[in-house]
């Protein structure tokens, strides 16, 4: 590259080889679009990963929902044989959890007690 300038009726020429210049423009263009094309593949791989972990996000509200719909119609049945609201048993539950007694325990102990009390009553004749 040569540039010819005249500076105050003196004549200056400046020229230099920009070969290197330009190869290393060419290196670090070329470095780039790779970078790019990594960045673009980091991005569609993250893009599928989302979209899976989305689907097991809704695997696990689904199931969620599955458990808590199983445990209130639990809960509903046991309190009916037992003849309390469901309401009432699942304060029992939460109080039996808090003390460390199992709410299967919990139920089959109740359901003896109220057994009893019927077989009381009718010898009774009440």
């Amino acid at each position: 590259m040569t540039t010819g300038k005249v500076i105050g009726g003196m004549s200056v020429t400046i020229s230099a080889n920009t070969k290197r210049l330009q190869k290393g423009l060419k290196d670090a263009q070329k470095l780039i679009g790779r970078f790019s094309s990594q960045i673009k593949r980091i991005a569609a791989t993250m893009g599928k990963f989302t979209v899976a972990l989305a689907g097991i996000g809704s695997a696990v509200v689904v199931s969620s929902l599955k458990r808590s719909i199983s445990e209130i119609d639990r809960l509903a049945k046991t309190a009916s044989k037992l003849g309390v609201t469901a309401e009432s048993l699942s304060q029992l539950q939460f109080a039996a959890g808090q003390t460390g007694v199992q709410f299967e325990t919990m139920r089959r102990l109740t359901e003896y007690g109220t057994q009893y009390r019927g077989l009381q009553e009718r010898s009774r004749g009440s």
